[in-house]
């Protein structure tokens, strides 16, 4: 059992009893946890190294929750692994660029959107077929994730693509700032989300019933329209079910009560029109997330995040 560096045309090959993976010269790790290379082709300044980690969390809010590593990569055309009965799960979301997935003899495409989903146990392959970008997690198969251990591999459309593609992207600036300009709130906002993104795209396994699917419908209808208000009483009514049942689903699915998850969904929708460059004021940000002034805004910000929203030009 050995592990070693290409010299030449590869950046890494790693051969184990259960894994071999090639990494052709030019890919690019960027871990955002516990980096699964050697520590020496790891470099804590992302942009010296196609290997890359951030500085140590005091608390690290993905471990935390039974993620044991991430990353966001840029595969390169052959990039190939595979796995034998792995002990933790792995989730693959692919943002660019198509991979062929080999399971149980079938052959599979990957593509952009697409998320594929290895629980503990499973055995296969892939190879990239172009430039193949991707963010990844590794699970672990125990705690919150030991019932989803030795089911089948699942190829599917990712249920939170969209929504995690940009929060991936939030998590990865904060995460490798220096440790003094982290906002810790942030980060651990962050990683519930994510979190919450996961157990939802595990739900196949869990179970499948009409009265998810509408709980489904309902959290994606008021996650992707921040400006809608709605109380739980009336969420619960659209389930026909009572507020302490609707508050308990919603818990035992994402992690957190129907308020939490909404608040959370507004804020980091803030945090990335915060972000853009779009000349976007804080009042103006607090009319589109439907909140009657900039003062509430900022109040609501100030609390989730432990600090104000960055002011622009032109706000009052």
């Amino acid at each position: 059992m050995r592990s070693n560096s290409g010299k030449r045309k590869y950046l890494w090959i790693k051969r184990l009893d259960r894994e071999l993976m090639i990494m052709p010269r030019k890919c690019v790790e960027h871990f955002l946890i516990n980096p699964t290379m050697p520590e020496n082709m790891v470099s804590r300044m992302r942009k010296r190294a196609n290997v890359s980690a951030p500085q140590p969390l005091d608390t690290d809010f993905l471990f935390a929750n039974d993620i044991i590593s991430a990353s966001i990569s840029k595969h390169r055309k052959g990039f190939y692994l595979s796995r034998n009965k792995p002990d933790y799960h792995l989730v693959i979301y692919t943002r660019r660029g198509r991979s062929q997935l080999r399971i149980g003899g079938e052959k599979k495409t990957i593509r952009r959107g697409d998320v594929f989903i290895a629980p503990a146990g499973s055995v296969f392959e892939y190879t990239a077929l172009t430039d193949w970008d991707v963010f990844w997690f590794h699970i672990s198969a125990r705690g919150l994730w030991k019932d989803y251990a030795g089911k089948p591999p699942l190829l599917k459309r990712g249920e939170s693509f969209s929504y995690l593609d940009r929060i991936m992207d939030v998590y990865f600036e904060e995460i490798y700032k220096a440790p003094d300009k982290r906002s810790t709130p942030l980060l651990r906002a962050l990683s519930e989300t994510i979190t919450e993104c996961l157990r939802r795209e595990f739900m196949p396994f869990r179970r499948n019933t009409t009265l998810d699917a509408e709980l489904e419908s309902i959290i994606m209808e008021y996650s992707s329209n921040p400006q809608k208000r709605i109380s739980i009483r009336k969420a619960a009514k659209m389930l026909g079910v009572s507020e302490s049942k609707f508050n308990r689903l919603c818990s035992e699915i994402y992690g957190q009560p129907f308020g939490a998850i909404l608040l959370k969904n507004r804020m980091l929708t803030a945090k990335t029109l915060l972000a853009e460059d779009g000349g976007l004021t804080n009042a103006r940000i607090a009319e589109m997330l439907g909140y009657a002034d900039q003062y509430s805004f900022s109040k609501a910000y100030k609390s989730f995040f432990g600090r104000s929203p960055r002011k622009r030009s032109g706000d009052v």
